[in-house]
């Protein structure tokens, strides 16, 4: 019976090869792990199977070597040991798709969607995400990878699926290019100087004399403010937002004269905007103030539940003086919901820093009208602006 136990001992040797090899797979080829197990189990019965049926004894005049010599049990360890090779090698060699990858774009405004394409010599693989996050299977070896975000220039980049990767590949895409937006310039008198500026940096971009009608200019993606300017004329200007692939058009009309704003409100000491731009004036107040039409908007804060808010159009003629005098009610501030992309970002919210630490987000109370949302990213300030109704009581922004 010793022999025998031997015997049974070097079969379960070749069992815990077997299983260790069979371990080593799984973790590879986990998305395999039921038809990776299905098959061994199914080997390792079919081995047991047939040893059941040789009914195979053992004898005490038998020695070991002698029972190891048996031709049914060599043939079956022999060939088991091969078909646990050629299984090995089957799942090493062979494309299966088992490898994640996970795809991520970086630096694109919120919403933004993303046509992505992974190619290779034999397959291409498309796909649409509008978060810019796109987690796939693959087969081992390179691939191209393509993204186009709307508004930015298709950026492209090798990648390469390694056989034994592990753990997830990920591969982070950055430093996409806007196309470019186009403002339209509507002036009078026939020739006005012209001058554009940035709004982050307030650095000048264009200025020129411009005559001759209307007048288009390419322009990066972003908020700028537009000044017209012409002897004898008072000057004027306006902000402009710069959409990518798209024309925004602005009025310059200057003028010889100019007509007068008066804003009186109950309660007093509303802050008085005009076209989204604070004046720094406060209720009451008269204004000079060049003759066009114009987006009046009056807000105070109460307390952090509370305020008082109004948005008129108004048009001013020269040498006219326009009144506004109104009183109005409290209003409930809107809850405004900050989530950003990610922590330790400095974060400015209508030029008042505001910071997360370890917080997915943050809810502030704000009076309806334009906010402004700012982030600094690697040295890049980056600018969101916030539009909220009064009729909204809550607004969420991921930035």
């Amino acid at each position: 019976m010793k022999k025998w136990t031997m015997g049974k001992s070097l079969l379960l040797l070749f069992l815990l090869l077997d299983l260790t090899l069979v371990a080593g797979w799984l973790i590879v080829f986990f998305p395999y792990y039921k038809a990776v197990s299905t098959v061994v189990a199914g080997i390792w019965s079919a081995v047991i199977a047939v040893l059941s049926f040789l009914k195979i004894k053992a004898r005490k005049t038998e020695s070991l070597s002698s029972f190891i010599g048996l031709l049914p049990v060599r043939i079956i360890i022999k060939t088991y040991t091969i078909l646990i090779f050629l299984g090995s090698v089957l799942f090493i060699f062979w494309e299966f798709d088992t490898h994640k990858v996970r795809i991520e774009t970086l630096s694109l405004e919120e919403g933004t969607g993303v046509n992505m394409m992974l190619c290779s010599d034999e397959d291409t693989l498309k796909h649409r995400t509008n978060n810019g996050i796109w987690e796939l299977y693959v087969k081992k070896g390179g691939y191209e990878l393509t993204c186009h975000p709307e508004g930015y220039r298709e950026k492209s980049t090798q990648v390469r699926v390694g056989l034994f990767s592990l753990r997830r590949q990920e591969v982070k895409i950055s430093g996409f290019e806007k196309f470019s937006g186009y403002l339209r310039v509507v002036y009078s008198p026939p020739a006005i100087n012209l001058s554009i500026s940035n709004e982050q940096d307030e650095k000048v971009r264009e200025r020129e004399r411009i005559t001759g009608g209307d007048q288009t200019f390419p322009m990066s993606p972003g908020r700028y403010r537009i000044k017209g300017e012409s002897s004898g004329y008072f000057p004027d200007s306006s902000m402009a937002d710069i959409y990518a692939q798209d024309t925004t058009e602005v009025e310059i009309r200057l003028s010889r004269s100019q007509g007068t704003l008066i804003v009186r409100t109950q309660p007093e000491g509303m802050k008085i905007l005009l076209d989204h731009e604070s004046t720094d004036r406060l209720t009451p107040s008269t204004l000079t103030l060049p003759p066009k039409n114009y987006t009046l908007e009056l807000k105070m804060a109460k307390d952090d539940t509370y305020g008082y808010y109004l948005k008129k159009a108004i048009s001013i003629i020269g040498l006219t003086t326009t009144t506004i005098d109104t009183a109005l009610n409290a209003i409930e501030l809107c809850a405004l919901n900050i989530c950003p992309e990610k922590n330790g970002i400095q974060y400015d919210l209508d030029n008042e820093s505001i910071s997360f630490l370890d917080q997915p987000c943050r809810t502030f109370r704000v009076l309806p009208g334009e906010h402004r949302l700012t982030k600094r990213v690697d040295g890049e300030v980056m600018t969101k602006i916030i539009r909220i109704d009064v009729d909204e009581k809550r607004k969420l922004v991921h930035f």
